[in-house]
């Protein structure tokens, strides 16, 4: 009798453990979509942790260096958000934004005043009203935070702001 109870039970929780597993795989198989809010933070979040990383002409990955379009494009890609390699491609994706209204991880271009396309492109690190910071890939310094409010050589050069991230969380 205590065989028959012992069985019972055994089989029992080996139909619950069937039954839990089948229900689990029958669940559409989907990647789980993120809040745009917690995309744009971890996009940031890998971005300083490129902080320090040197400057390199063509430059895509941390091992080599960054130019300044290889770190966005690196920073993206690494975040799910396919963009273009050359900073005159990347002005051609994503939903153009006012300076305004520049969230974190928005990539800035920027132009001088005689040209028709970008001569470095950079990354929104943090908007607070208004007061904007950036991070990017520096001739001369590497990957760095800048405080564009307060750097009249950026600041006069600000050309556009693209959202690139938005059409990877909205039904994209």
């Amino acid at each position: 009798m205590k065989n028959i109870a012992h069985i019972t039970l055994l089989l029992g929780l080996l139909i619950m453990c069937f039954r839990w597993g089948s229900d689990k795989q029958s669940l559409p198989n989907q990647k789980t979509k993120i809040s745009q809010t917690q995309k744009r933070e971890n996009i940031i979040q890998l971005a300083t942790q490129l902080i320090d990383i040197k400057y390199r002409s063509a430059g895509k990955s941390p091992e080599t260096g960054f130019d300044c379009s290889g770190f966005t494009s690196y920073v993206l890609k690494k975040n799910g958000v396919e963009i273009p390699a050359h900073s005159s491609a990347q002005l051609k994706t994503g939903v153009t934004q006012t300076i305004e209204d520049a969230q974190a991880g928005d990539l800035i271009f920027f132009k001088k005043p005689s040209d028709n396309s970008p001569f470095h492109v950079a990354m929104i690190y943090q908007n607070i009203k208004g007061r904007i910071k950036i991070i990017h890939s520096t001739s001369s310094n590497g990957v760095v935070i800048n405080d564009l409010t307060k750097s009249k050589y950026w600041n006069s050069k600000v050309w556009m702001v693209k959202d690139v991230i938005r059409k990877e969380t909205i039904g994209g």
